[in-house]
């Protein structure tokens, strides 16, 4: 199949619909002798922040010069955009071959779209020997496909109500969906939560004795002129540059830092430097993201409340006149 073809076919998945549980992902990873086993991994969950985290953190490694691999969704332009390596997206012969891969093992499965291209994302990181890899739950977590992993730091951004006919109608019953990601012993890194989120989050670490890194407690930051400071687990980092737009990335960075510590003190050679010029060079295009075609266009995907809330704050911050 040339490229065209092999979409056809992965678009035609979507014909199973959004089908959550692991048998299916466990089946194929299990026929593809784990993958996922080859390289440690962070895994990222949360309703709103998950893509600007994982972006932060890609770029701090990346300037570590640690071979990185990222696996998110949606994609804005091009399939290829949801499996990056050194934020460069993979080929189209590269998506091509990893399909062929994929759905020769998937015999008497009725795999869905999403599950296959997780397995695709997991099988290209061993293929690219990646040193780290960070993959972003599609939706909620406990079931989500990308809960089958073994991951050596977790991560959950701030939660809102969003696809409450999938995980749940209140608040509670959404975060315990996404704290399914939490594993034994395992830290764990939180954003910024409503207090009802946070303690379901607390009350699942605390079960599975899951070390808890959260926002505001262990890790701080605050917006100054012309940046943000970061005090994190031990390093402090007054004068930070932000490479994303918007206050509220800054504690999206300092999430991304907080990470970037634990996986130092699990032996990862990231010196401070990159740190620092990591959330410099960070960038996630779709988030308040400025597209200059003769006019002055503003870009954000804000597809839920919390969503809508941090961009009608940006709106407010700008002191530009004739702004329609």
């Amino acid at each position: 199949m040339d490229y065209r073809e092999s979409l056809d076919y992965l678009y035609g998945l979507q014909r199973f619909g959004i089908k959550l549980g692991l048998d299916n992902i466990q089946k194929i990873l299990g026929r593809l002798h784990h993958p996922e086993r080859a390289y440690p991994i962070v895994h990222v969950a949360g309703s709103n922040g998950k893509g600007s985290v994982c972006a932060g953190l890609s770029s701090i490694l990346i300037q570590a010069g640690r071979r990185t691999g990222l696996y998110s969704s949606p994609h804005l332009h091009s399939f290829t955009e949801r499996i990056r390596i050194d934020g460069k997206a993979i080929s189209e012969a590269e998506a091509v071959a990893l399909i062929e891969s994929i759905r020769a093992v998937c015999d008497g499965i009725p795999v869905t779209f999403f599950e296959f291209t997780t397995a695709m994302a997991l099988l290209h990181f061993q293929r690219q020997e990646v040193e780290v890899a960070i993959l972003e739950v599609g939706m909620g977590g406990r079931l989500d496909a990308t809960n089958a992993v073994q991951p050596k730091v977790t991560v959950i951004t701030p939660i809102c109500l969003d696809h409450s006919e999938h995980l749940g109608a209140d608040l509670a019953t959404i975060a315990a969906e996404k704290a399914g990601i939490i594993k034994p012993q395992i830290p764990l890194v939180v954003g910024q939560q409503q207090p009802a989120a946070l303690q379901v989050i607390r009350d699942r670490a605390k079960d599975l004795q899951a070390p808890v890194y959260h926002y505001g407690r262990e890790f701080t930051v605050e917006t100054v002129k012309d940046g943000f400071a970061y005090q994190g687990l031990e390093l402090s980092m007054p004068g930070l540059q932000s490479g994303l737009h918007g206050v509220h990335q800054h504690h999206n960075l300092g999430v991304a830092l907080a990470v970037a510590e634990i996986l130092r003190r699990q032996g990862l050679d990231l010196p401070k430097g990159s740190l620092q010029d990591g959330v410099a060079a960070a960038r996630w295009p779709g988030r308040l993201e400025w597209w200059r075609d003769g006019r002055i266009i503003l870009l954000d995907g804000a597809h839920n409340e919390g969503g809508a809330k941090v961009l009608a704050a940006y709106l407010q911050s700008l002191s530009v006149d004739g702004i329609r």
